[in-house]
């Protein structure tokens, strides 16, 4: 037909093959979505040279000017070449048709929502675009939940899209799955004084004394140097419970779902993935050399395992656990701290929010808060607000875990020689 060909484009994995037959040296990206690809339509094709950190098609103006795309789309091309900015070969177009996302999801469908309550009123949102909302509003509240199967009334729920925490990490892109949403819910149903309930199965008089906050508050009580007022966040696996001047509140979201998001993240099960997320990695580079996360080489002080090597790993009591293959130290290192961030961090800010209090000093109790990252990424993600974090240390020796224990122990002590009314 006369036209030059500069490029070739492939919906199969086989750019390699198509490389080897063709007589020229071209370009070739495989694994392209093709449908609805017009005749005569502009592409922006790249392949990488190795080890080159120079691109072409980087820069979204030139891109926009190259394609004949209007500046009232340059935000979202610059978010799409990010997306792009590690990917060996890339192949960019001006789709056929924009269409903006439906604000309301039919639910015959049987797509997964999330019924949202914000300023301005309620809202039936995509389980992706609830979590994506949520990132820009922080007063928005979940009240109903249809994952596909059950519909769930909720007091509370938090949704955490991976594509925030890719965002927000320091990472090559595409290197984990950023795709998934991953959804922590509390119940609605009123919480009840389980005493008699409990007196009744166990045939043992039940006093209830307080709740596991409000014991837990006790408990920090006792931590060397917390100024009086400060406010108590106990941690646990499914929720925060933040207690400050006398009132408490409860958000969904805690130390499992720091482990649902991590198994998302990097596609492993569930069990290997409440190892990796509370300890630092390696990479082992040889049968006694690791590469750690802060990008020091040491000597392993046993040989790895031959199924380690190449990997990065976590240390168990007796091994080495390989977790990823993909994943530099140093990436997964800005990986955990970011899903942190955005699971606890955001349930802990959510929880002070709906305090209507800015506490000067907030302390994490509880066996979530064991975590030796929590501190810094709470602070984080309430840094400008105005609040120091720190972390419990029962009775100056007994750490965080024990805040409710040795505040039940208090107020049993109280309620024996009749200080506490039952």
């Amino acid at each position: 037909m006369g036209w030059p060909i500069v490029a070739l484009l492939s919906s199969d994995d086989d750019a390699v093959l198509l490389h080897h037959r063709i007589d020229a040296d071209l370009p070739v990206v495989d694994e392209v979505d093709l449908v609805g690809l017009r005749e005569g339509q502009l592409v922006a094709v790249e392949v990488m040279a190795a080890h080159s950190v120079a691109r072409r098609w980087g820069d979204p103006v030139a891109v926009a000017h190259a394609l004949g795309i209007g500046s009232d789309l340059l935000s979202a091309l610059a978010a799409q070449l990010r997306e792009l900015a590690d990917a060996p070969a890339s192949a960019l177009t001006l789709a056929p048709e924009v269409t903006a996302v439906p604000e309301l999801v039919a639910v015959d469908h049987g797509t997964p929502w999330v019924e949202v309550e914000t300023l301005g009123g309620r809202h039936r949102l995509s389980v992706h675009d609830a979590a994506r909302l949520s990132a820009r509003d922080p007063d928005l509240t979940v009240r109903r939940l249809w994952l596909g199967s059950e519909l769930r009334e909720v007091a509370d729920a938090t949704v955490v899209s991976m594509r925030a925490i890719d965002d927000g990490a320091w990472l090559r892109r595409g290197i984990v799955e950023a795709t998934a949403t991953v959804v922590a819910n509390l119940t609605a149903e009123p919480a009840t004084n389980p005493q008699d309930r409990l007196a009744r199965l166990t045939s043992i008089p039940t006093v209830c004394l307080a709740s596991e906050a409000q014991a837990a508050t006790l408990g920090v009580g006792s931590t060397p140097g917390v100024p009086e007022g400060a406010a108590v966040c106990d941690i646990g696996g499914g929720t925060v419970d933040c207690v400050h001047a006398g009132r408490t509140v409860i958000r969904a979201g805690a130390g499992e779902l720091v482990t649902r998001v991590t198994a998302a993240a990097l596609g492993i099960p569930r069990g290997l993935a409440e190892h990796v997320k509370r300890r630092p990695a390696v990479r082992v580079e040889g049968v006694h050399l690791a590469h750690g996360e802060d990008g020091r080489r040491t000597f392993l002080p046993e040989p790895a395992q031959p199924a380690a090597a190449g990997s990065l790993c976590v240390a168990s009591a007796s091994e080495l656990l390989p977790f990823s293959t993909t994943l530099a130290p140093e990436e997964w290192r800005s990986l955990r701290l970011a899903i942190k961030r955005s699971t606890v961090g955001a349930s802990v800010s959510r929880a002070l929010r709906a305090l209507d209090t800015t506490p000067q000093v907030l302390v994490l109790a509880g066996g979530g808060a064991m975590d030796d990252e929590l501190v810094r990424t709470v602070s984080e993600e309430l840094l400008g607000q105005g609040t120091v974090v720190a972390r419990a240390d029962v009775a100056g020796r007994f750490g965080p875990r024990y805040a409710v224990a040795t505040g039940l122990t208090e107020l049993a002590a109280r309620h024996i020689h009749g200080g506490v009314s039952s």
